[in-house]
């Protein structure tokens, strides 16, 4: 009777010894991981910008443009511009608070490294009907905790990829991207003149969105003053149709 009561001891310390790993803890699971990327995303209170874009689409050439950024939690975004720019309007997808605001399962499927980033590939299935998200494959980086890349599939059939690039010295501090690679097949993607989401189409691309396979953006990231204190009224105000 001894013998097993101390058998069974010695069991349970091991089983206790375990889930205290890093594997089983908390924080290492993959809602751990993802919470802790959304806790950091929120010492940002409002950021602005500088923006190069580069659109690669067939049939359509833009040339590139220079913009200015403009974000507030949780959800304000406006673009300013003097000339045409062609931005998807699910880019901002690289922010977790935008990515996760509603329900979601995940799980860690396999740990990868991406270039020279020991990441983490966390699946997330959004829970419930709302959005038009099926599946989301995110690569984030172990050291860091953030998006180095996203694979979106959606409710449409379309799909997108995001590849994310960093600047060391800002990230040290603020988990903002210096660049962001926006794939993604048209299909019936909506694409729009801004990132506000509230613009309609321009005709141009109402005409020519079933003939686009696919296409991409890019987006270099400079000269980011974060948390300004941005008015609302910047983001209020729009043109009049």
């Amino acid at each position: 009777m001894k013998r097993f009561l101390a058998l069974w001891f010695v069991l349970c310390a091991a089983v206790l010894l375990l889930l205290a790993s890093p594997v089983f803890a908390q924080g290492n699971s993959a809602n751990g991981i993802l919470e802790k990327m959304k806790q950091n995303t929120l010492k940002i209170q409002d950021y602005q910008a500088d923006i190069r874009i580069k659109t690669n689409v067939e049939f359509l050439k833009i040339p590139e443009s220079t913009s200015i950024l403009y974000y507030k939690q949780p959800d304000k975004i406006k673009l300013k511009s003097d000339h045409f720019s062609l931005v998807p309007k699910k880019f901002q997808f690289f922010s977790p608070l935008v990515l996760l605001k509603n329900e979601y399962t995940s799980y860690i499927e396999r740990e990868e490294k991406l270039g020279n980033n020991n990441c983490y590939v966390i699946k997330i299935i959004p829970a419930g009907e709302k959005g038009d998200i099926i599946l989301t494959t995110a690569w984030v980086d172990k050291s860091v905790l953030v998006f180095r890349k996203l694979d979106v599939i959606t409710k449409i059939g379309g799909s997108m990829v995001l590849n994310m690039e960093y600047d060391p010295s800002l990230i040290k501090k603020y988990p903002l991207p210096s660049s962001i690679v926006f794939s993604f097949d048209v299909g019936n993607m909506s694409i729009s003149r801004n990132m506000d989401g509230n613009s309609d189409e321009d005709d141009m691309h109402k005409k020519n969105k079933q003939k686009l396979t696919k296409g991409s953006v890019e987006m270099q990231f400079t000269n980011y003053k974060v948390n300004i204190g941005l008015d609302d009224k910047l983001f209020d105000d729009k043109k009049k149709k």
